[in-house]
């Protein structure tokens, strides 16, 4: 019998391979250069996520999950704030140097969703 998955431990594989993708971008994307990244075996990945699609799928939602909370906490996001204002601060976040992996990351993913090269959720 199968152990099984603990939604904690996948959550932190997520974030482990979005710093990936965030690095190296999706177009080459292998398990098993991805496993050895992350200091695991394609056993480990394939034990949270059955193959690669449902692995980018995953990481889509982990995407837009991370999205939501920052958006919640960034101040002003209760309403004291107009959307213009908000707007601005989250482009100005995405452009900030620190973020810019993740920013590139997703105008891949919309990219390749745009060119039909994306088949994700």
């Amino acid at each position: 019998m199968a152990r099984p998955r603990d939604p904690h431990r996948r959550t932190e594989l997520l974030d482990g391979v979005i710093g990936y993708l965030a690095e190296y971008g999706l177009l080459m994307l292998s398990m098993r250069p991805l496993a050895e990244h992350l200091g695991h075996s394609t056993r480990v990945l394939t034990h949270h996520f059955a193959d690669k699609q449902e692995l980018l799928g995953a990481v889509l939602a982990r995407l837009d999950e991370r999205q939501r909370a920052w958006l919640r906490a960034m101040p002003g996001w209760d309403g004291e704030r107009g959307m213009g204002d908000i707007v601005r601060a989250t482009w100005e976040a995405q452009l900030a140097e620190e973020n810019l992996p993740f920013t590139r990351l997703v105008h891949e993913i919309e990219g390749l969703a745009a060119g039909g090269g994306w088949r994700g959720r």
